[in-house]
């Protein structure tokens, strides 16, 4: 009987049989069969960094492995098998691998050496070499294989070549034109191999099972897909917004004029459809004889006692109404607070004044609660009475430009430095006064913006001689205040050009032009 060639079940059942492997006395390996065996030289790492990728890579392929074997062709085979949910844990797999995935030296290498090999053996197939001409296999020789088929086999199986995916006959977006039974443009059964190559792929072609007319082309609409809009919040938050108009001081009247004639309108139309009632005429002492004729003609004196009863009773609602609105000290002091607080908001001002004395008490207490009122801080250092003629007074206030602004109107303009108190002193007094206040006068010394508050609040400080006073504004690390103060001179163009400007402004030192006569307007005879 003929030996049969064993089969390739039986064949890839052996090879999963160990070799046995031994060692001549040359010492190389060799198998049962006494064939030599080619063995690389393994290399060991000796960097422990290397040593751990070495033992990930190891637990890699034991896992693989163990996938493959246990329990994968069972899953596969299982009428309850998804693949879907292979394909998903491979996606995951390939997203755990990081950011980059670089590729590793020899991988091109590798492909290409498979690729040769993969030539070889469809050579092989088509019988155009003798065995005795090929070379390139480590593990069989020309003198154990008895045919080109059996090295084709054994080569197919060492490899393990895949093959490139087949190019589609119908992509995945054209298959909804087809019929649920034709899938695909598969040619016919009758048609050869040959035929196929030399032949184009035409839709409609004799050698093909599905025609034209099979298509469903009814599918084919001029209807557009839109994407579901997304909802984005901050965009529609600025739709929402109302920008805020700056009107002028003349759009603002006629704003309020419109706004009050369409009020008007709305009341005259509800008092003409009956929802509200009319207001009472609005009698007077000059017109209650029109509007309450036949009163009037009946009873003259008791219809004008009523008019009057009516006239006075409106004054009292208008002062009640004006009561209602006043504020009261605490909502008024809250008031100016806000307004001086949004003052300093926009920047802190300084403002240093040189004073000569303050011997009248209505001086002082002006100086002293006008900068309260306008919540102003700093300081105003008053020396003793021996010292008027030696020491001048200072003056350094801290606030917004308006408050600031303010001050320096009081000062420079409005206080009368050379008046006396009219009451309440003697006349011993008001004569020892009048020696002390012989030449008082007051001046700015200088005005600039700084970056925030030095001084926490205002207060008067008495002092008794100019060390003291040093010592009070060197604690606030401004005792260059003194300096200027004491150096300061009247006179000084600076103070000049700013006392002209401030009496330019100041309408009680505006000179009356006088009118000159007009030649061409011709007097009224009488």
């Amino acid at each position: 009987s003929k030996m049969r060639e064993p089969s390739d079940q039986e064949a890839s059942k052996k090879e999963l049989h160990p070799a046995t492997v031994k060692i001549d006395d040359r010492g190389r390996f060799v198998d049962s069969k006494g064939n030599i065996l080619a063995m690389g030289t393994e290399l060991i790492s000796t960097m422990k960094i290397n040593q751990k990728k070495e033992k990930e890579t190891k637990m890699k392929q034991m896992m693989k492995v163990q996938k493959e074997t246990f329990g994968a062709v069972a899953r596969r085979e299982s009428k309850f098998y998804d693949s879907s949910l292979e394909d998903a844990q491979r996606k995951r797999e390939r997203k755990k691998l990081g950011a980059f995935s670089f590729i590793e030296q020899g991988t091109y290498q590798r492909k290409g050496e498979m690729i040769r090999k993969q030539q070889t053996l469809e050579i092989l197939d088509a019988g155009e070499v003798q065995i005795g001409n090929l070379s390139g296999s480590a593990t069989a020789t020309a003198d154990n294989i008895a045919s080109s088929s059996a090295l084709t086999r054994i080569l197919s199986r060492s490899l393990k070549v895949k093959g490139p995916d087949p190019i589609p006959d119908v992509e995945w977006w054209d298959a909804n034109l087809l019929p649920p039974d034709k899938k695909s443009f598969n040619p016919k059964d009758s048609v050869t191999a040959a035929e196929r190559q030399a032949f184009p792929k035409e839709i409609g072609g004799s050698m093909y099972s599905i025609t034209e007319k099979d298509l469903l082309l009814k599918r084919i609409t001029d209807l557009v897909q839109h994407p579901v809009p997304v909802k984005n919040e901050y965009i529609e938050k600025i739709n929402h917004t109302a920008v805020k108009v700056l009107l002028t001081d003349k759009e603002k009247k006629k704003v309020t004029r419109i706004k009050r004639i369409e009020k008007e309108k709305d009341k005259r139309e509800k008092i003409r459809l009956g929802i509200m009632l009319p207001p009472p005429p609005k009698v007077k002492m000059s017109n209650y004889l029109q509007i309450l004729s036949k009163e009037a003609v009946a009873d003259p004196s008791k219809t004008e006692a009523e008019v009057k009863k009516m006239i006075e009773a409106r004054k009292m609602q208008h002062l009640r109404h004006n009561l209602e609105r006043k504020l009261t000290p605490q909502q008024k002091f809250e008031k100016m607070r806000r307004k001086m607080n949004r003052d300093i908001g926009e920047e802190c001002r300084t403002a240093l004044f040189r004073i000569e004395n303050l011997v009248s008490p209505v001086h002082r207490f002006k100086v002293d609660v006008n900068a309260q009122q306008l919540m102003l801080t700093g300081l105003c250092i008053i020396p003793d009475k021996s010292l008027l003629k030696t020491m001048p007074i200072l003056v350094v206030v801290e606030g917004g430009p308006y408050a600031i602004k303010k001050y320096k109107k009081l000062l420079l303009r409005r206080m009368k430095w050379l008046s006396l108190p009219e009451t309440g002193i003697t006349e011993e007094e008001k004569a020892q006064m009048q020696k002390d206040i012989e030449g008082n006068k007051s001046a700015l010394v200088w005005e600039g913006t700084v970056k925030k508050r030095i001084f926490d609040k205002w207060k008067v400080v008495d002092v008794r001689n100019e060390m003291e006073a040093r010592r009070v504004l060197a604690d606030k690390a401004v005792d260059h205040y003194w300096n200027m103060v004491i150096s300061y001179k009247y006179g000084d163009a600076t103070t000049e050009i700013k006392n002209i400007q401030t009496n330019s402004n100041n309408p009680t030192t505006k000179k009356k032009k006088k009118k000159l006569p007009n030649p061409k307007k011709k007097k009224k005879k009488k």
